[in-house]
């Protein structure tokens, strides 16, 4: 989708335009072939937005918390809930 964006724009590509284009990315990632449970693809979308977080903010806990809005101590349960290794870079 970002490629279309990019190949379809008329000049330069603002990057609030990129931003927009960006979640439903992360969304199509999370869910291929929109298969599964509400609760899978639910759960499929917040792992890949947490792993996203995390990579943005060099795996500190700390930033990628008050980035998503949440307490500390939540995202480390969330990110033991999901799978997600805090300590190895996926």
């Amino acid at each position: 989708m970002t490629e279309r964006l990019l190949l379809l724009a008329d000049g330069d590509v603002q990057a609030s335009t990129m931003r927009l284009a960006l979640p439903a990315v992360a969304m199509e990632e999370a869910v291929p072939g929109a298969g599964g449970t509400l609760a899978e693809r639910v759960e499929g979308y917040e792992r890949s937005v947490i792993l996203s977080e995390l990579k943005r903010h060099d795996y500190r806990m700390t930033d990628t918390a008050r980035a998503l809005g949440l307490e500390r101590s939540h995202l480390y349960k969330k990110c033991q809930q999901l799978g997600i290794e805090r300590d190895r870079r996926e």
